[in-house]
């Protein structure tokens, strides 16, 4: 039996792709980022998997002091429009634990990430 996954990317990155020019050298260094909380993983869409075929979609967002996916923009998708509805609605239903600076939440902007489509063996 075949087995479809999706390989979920850059979860250990969201550190290495946050712009922090915004913040001085003792708030970057005070910086907690956001981490992912709960994660609603996609369907493979039905027709992807029967033609095999795999792929990702990269997105950039904001993280809301409240843990929520904010200002979600698509910024590439490989095969374009396959799985990105699949891969839009995921990540919008996506919470982070926020972002704290000094012990308050903050807003976590300009967060890249790359959901992979891959089919099992």
């Amino acid at each position: 039996m075949k087995y479809l996954t999706i390989t979920i990317l850059c979860l250990t990155l969201l550190s290495c792709s946050t712009p922090k020019t915004n913040l001085s050298h003792e708030q970057i260094q005070n910086l907690e980022e956001a981490k992912p909380d709960k994660i609603l993983n996609p369907r493979y869409p039905r027709q992807a998997a029967i033609h095999k075929l795999e792929g990702f979609v990269k997105f950039v967002f904001d993280i809301a002091p409240d843990g929520s996916v904010k200002n979600l923009r698509k910024i590439e998708s490989v095969p374009s429009g396959v799985f990105d509805d699949v891969a839009t609605y995921s990540i919008s239903k996506w919470l982070f634990k926020p972002a704290k600076l000094e012990g308050k939440t903050v807003w976590q902007k300009n967060m890249t990430y790359t959901l992979e489509f891959k089919m099992g063996e």
